[in-house]
């Protein structure tokens, strides 16, 4: 069906819910598996993580998301972005977390499978002591 440009069609798609999704506060779409398709990270305020969900076909996301972090890592998440910050081409996550007054960053491994959270505090980026171990 043609649709004119700033349209949308009449159904909408729902992701997540309580509690797989706890207070979502921000989202980012980013390509994080590579296949090409636009694939949505919500960070959870309430829920203190992240949930990805990997788009599998156009307007047709995964059923069981992936989520990161927790409230040790990931406190009170109000904002997530996606970019490169390794320069190893693959899109990495990093939350603004309220709660924990930090960072914390997702380095991704390889297509939609990401490293253990590392914090950083906002204000100086410096590595924390626990980081160091």
């Amino acid at each position: 069906m043609f649709q004119s440009p700033g349209s949308f069609a009449a159904a909408s798609l729902t992701l997540g819910g309580f509690p797989t999704m706890n207070g979502p506060f921000s989202v980012v779409a980013a390509d994080l598996d590579e296949d090409g398709d636009q694939d949505l990270v919500s960070a959870n305020f309430n829920g203190s993580n992240l949930t990805v969900f990997f788009q599998l076909s156009p307007g047709s996301f995964q059923a069981s998301p992936l989520t990161l972090g927790d409230f040790a890592t990931t406190n009170f998440p109000a904002s997530v972005a996606a970019t490169d910050l390794d320069g190893d081409g693959d899109e990495d996550l990093v939350s603004a977390n309220q709660g924990g007054r930090n960072l914390t960053v997702f380095l991704q491994l390889s297509h939609g499978s990401f490293a253990a959270a590392r914090r950083r505090p906002s204000a100086l980026g410096r590595p924390t002591a626990s980081d160091q171990r």
